[in-house]
């Protein structure tokens, strides 16, 4: 896996917190943790986002950059402490704790890429299922599931959700 990675971190010992990344990359463009992205993100293909001691900005920065870049996977790094503290408002593809290993980083990045591309490219899959937001509509090993609307919008929502304890919808 060869990745071009946007890391925003203001501390000086992020290397020891993924200590593997650098075996994963092509290219680590490190920048601080901050709103002003001036353009680092136009080509990488995940921004890791260092929130083990700034939780607040690094929570703007992830809605900042989901908002802007679409395309872009964004992935956080969260202190053990405040795991917890990480919801979906966050807009985030994963969450990892320090020194997650190098099979587990490699793994939750790939994934987070891929489906932050598949949602772009105008469809959610989640295994067999697979949802087109622009048309309502999802299938199941590839039979139609004639959904109505609102079946396809809590549908959609728990696929977008998987995994996470949250509130329903509003």
């Amino acid at each position: 896996m060869s990745l071009d990675v946007l890391l925003l971190s203001n501390a000086d010992d992020f290397a020891a917190a993924l200590p593997t990344l650098g075996s994963l990359t092509q290219t680590i463009r490190r920048v601080p943790l901050s709103d002003q992205l001036d353009g680092h993100h136009d080509s990488a293909d995940v921004a890791i986002i260092d929130a083990r001691t700034d939780l607040a900005a690094a929570r703007s920065v992830c809605r900042g950059l989901t908002a802007s870049t679409p395309a872009l996977a964004v992935v956080t790094v969260v202190a053990p402490a405040h795991f917890a503290s990480v919801d979906v408002d966050w807009r985030i593809d994963d969450v990892m704790l320090p020194a997650t290993g190098a099979d587990e980083l490699e793994a939750r990045l790939r994934l987070a890429i891929k489906r932050r591309r598949s949602a772009v490219d105008g469809y959610l899959k989640f295994g067999d299922l697979v949802l087109h937001p622009s048309s309502f509509a999802g299938s199941l090993c590839g039979k139609d599931l004639s959904l109505t609307v609102t079946e396809f919008k809590l549908l959609n929502f728990l696929v977008q959700h998987a995994g996470r304890a949250s509130a329903a919808p509003g």
